[in-house]
């Protein structure tokens, strides 16, 4: 496993407008009474509306729908909140939301409060939570399984389970699928080896390279086809349950397989991917953001002799990005709630086990 660094940034802009109309200028004998010039300086210039924020247009439901929810809001978490009323529209929403947000924060940090609008229009406060897994990079060796299908065949069948239902029901990407992620990087290393013009180069460990990049392309191929076949998830639990281990190793990989078995029975349809939401709305999406296939992949092996090379494409890359793709749910307050609920336990249970897994699979390699 490897990690990576993360920032998150984010900037909002207002524009301030101030009209005034020229006035004409008559003779006069008298200077006529004016109010001080300091009065002037006193006004109050508020910012206008921008057409790019069309949205915030319809003040009535905008309005209606933010101190609806923020009454629900600051009953469920127990906050007093001051509406603003001296100050004009959206400024008052505006001064009242960081206000609150600001106490929503000391009550709650891993939380953050967004007022968001749905495409029909319909305004709402929303509270925010995201599960990090602590920017660490799942990448789950193949190699193991043809290993332990010429070693160890009841281990092999039980792996196989456990990896087909996180390649089938978690979501997981394989490096030996069209277009994947590290699959993609595979072929860029033998791309630069196959275009190496260097005459002093090692011939014949340049023969060996090019020769385990194709072996580990044909073999990812083969480990796809055999983590898509249903009886592996079929007889999960059978395997589990017949699995005899010889040793403290298999014993501690039995109980991981069997964590891995009863998350599949209590989250069945589950998927990595069913809470992902979009960070950004933009074409610089795959250049900015962390995506989920590349940080949790099936690749060859931890031994692999272009490992180094994978890891380096992958660290370049992922340190460009400025934010990842995490699980995040959202609770809404346009109805009343009985109190705080953002429930992740599936990515909890899900990253913990996959950490034990990480371990098994190096403990079994030896």
């Amino acid at each position: 496993m490897e990690t990576i660094s993360k920032t998150r940034k984010g900037s909002l802009g207002l524009r301030q407008t101030v009209r005034a109309k020229g006035l004409g200028k008559g003779k006069t004998k008298k200077r006529t009474a004016c109010p001080h010039r300091i009065a002037f300086l006193a006004q109050k210039f508020y910012p206008l509306l921008s057409k790019e924020h069309s949205e915030l247009s319809d003040v009535k439901e905008i309005t209606k729908g933010f101190y609806t929810s923020l009454e629900n809001l600051c009953s469920c978490y127990g906050i007093v909140a001051e509406r603003y009323k001296d100050l004009p529209y959206p400024l008052n929403i505006g001064k009242c939301f960081n206000v609150v947000s600001k106490s929503l924060e000391k009550l709650d940090s891993s939380v953050e409060l967004r007022f968001l609008q749905d495409q029909k229009g319909k305004a709402r406060l929303a509270t925010v939570h995201s599960f990090s897994n602590g920017n660490t990079l799942f990448y789950l060796p193949t190699e193991i399984v043809f290993h332990l299908m010429a070693n160890d065949l009841p281990t092999a069948d039980l792996l196989l389970s456990v990896y087909s239902y996180l390649f089938r029901y978690v979501g997981i990407a394989h490096y030996g699928e069209k277009y994947s992620y590290l699959g993609g990087i595979y072929e860029m290393i033998e791309e630069m080896y196959l275009q190496e013009e260097d005459p002093d180069r090692d011939e014949e460990y340049y023969s060996y390279i090019i020769g385990h990049l194709e072996f580990i392309r044909e073999q990812g191929a083969v480990c796809v086809a055999m983590l898509n076949e249903v009886a592996h998830v079929k007889e999960f639990e059978d395997r589990a349950k017949n699995y005899r281990p010889k040793n403290k190793m298999r014993r501690d990989f039995l109980q991981t397989a069997r964590g891995f078995l009863k998350l599949f029975q209590e989250f069945p349809k589950r998927n990595i991917h069913d809470r992902i939401c979009p960070l950004a709305n933009d074409d610089d999406y795959n250049d900015s953001v962390i995506r989920v296939e590349q940080y949790l992949h099936f690749f060859w092996d931890f031994d692999c002799p272009v490992k180094q090379e994978l890891m380096d494409y992958v660290n370049a890359e992922l340190n460009e990005c400025g934010q990842m793709e995490e699980p995040t749910t959202f609770q809404y307050f346009d109805i009343p709630q009985d109190g705080a609920h953002h429930e992740h336990d599936f990515e909890k249970r899900l990253c913990e086990l996959l950490h034990e897994l990480t371990d098994n699979l190096i403990d079994l390699k030896k």
